[in-house]
């Protein structure tokens, strides 16, 4: 049911290469956390196979796949865990959660080589992207929502920051995964409050941590500063009710 909401929603993208969820579709229940990146990584062309291809095909494999996480079961080239996932990996075991029952995804669901080359990111997110994360949060009701990526011009936290248009902000900027753009020792706030619209509103806790790709240095391996924050959120996440 839920798979179906998420297909409609996204039916003016569902041929475009991509994927909406990281997890099973048995993450879409309830539950103290919700980990979004940016979008997914790797070839736009895929493997050839139909699921690779397009954001309408995940949807569709979506639905046979429980205990599973994207993140920690598959290898991105090459043998055992690319870096990417293994600092990925870290910051869930930071947290002390096991991420095949964590709603996992990206922040927007179209496939690029390079983040920089996706075509009007925003205009995706808006459009696009945000009402999903909408339906998911309501969903979820997560205590803590948690960003891997926390640049101020374009990463999954910015993205989580202007659900809509704001006066006076440039948004015709591209997204570089450089140590500058990052918050090495993350950003922690209290309380956010999005507008989920027509499911109402939610408030939770977020975490915005450095980027994991290779190409961000600094802030990896965490820092303490980073863990500390991690650990509020743990301790967010205990007192969780749905």
């Amino acid at each position: 049911m839920h798979l179906d909401t998420i297909a409609e929603l996204l039916s003016g993208i569902a041929e475009k290469p991509g994927a909406v969820l990281v997890s099973g579709a048995d993450t879409l229940v309830p539950g103290p956390l919700y980990v979004m990146g940016f979008n997914p990584g790797g070839s736009a062309e895929g493997d050839g196979t139909a699921e690779s291809l397009t954001i309408g095909a995940s949807i569709e494999r979506s639905r046979g796949k429980v205990a599973w996480n994207e993140w920690v079961d598959d290898n991105y080239g090459g043998s055992g865990h690319s870096i990417l996932q293994s600092r990925i990996c870290s910051v869930f075991k930071e947290l002390n959660v096991d991420p095949r029952k964590t709603l996992s995804t990206n922040a927007l669901f179209v496939k690029s080589n390079d983040a920089g080359a996706l075509e009007r990111p925003w205009d995706l997110w808006w459009q696009h992207c945000w009402p999903v994360h909408r339906f998911l949060l309501h969903v979820v009701r997560p205590a803590v929502v948690v960003c891997l990526g926390n640049g101020e011009a374009l990463s999954a936290l910015a993205l989580l920051r202007h659900p809509r248009p704001g006066q006076g902000r440039r948004y015709d900027v591209h997204w570089v995964p450089s140590d500058a753009d990052q918050s090495a020792d993350g950003q922690w706030e209290e309380k956010v409050t999005f507008d989920l619209g027509e499911y109402g509103q939610h408030s939770c806790a977020m975490l915005g941590l450095p980027h994991p790709s290779p190409r961000v240095s600094r802030g990896w391996p965490l820092t303490d500063r980073a863990r500390e924050k991690i650990a509020q959120a743990r301790d967010r996440m205990r007192g969780w009710q749905a």
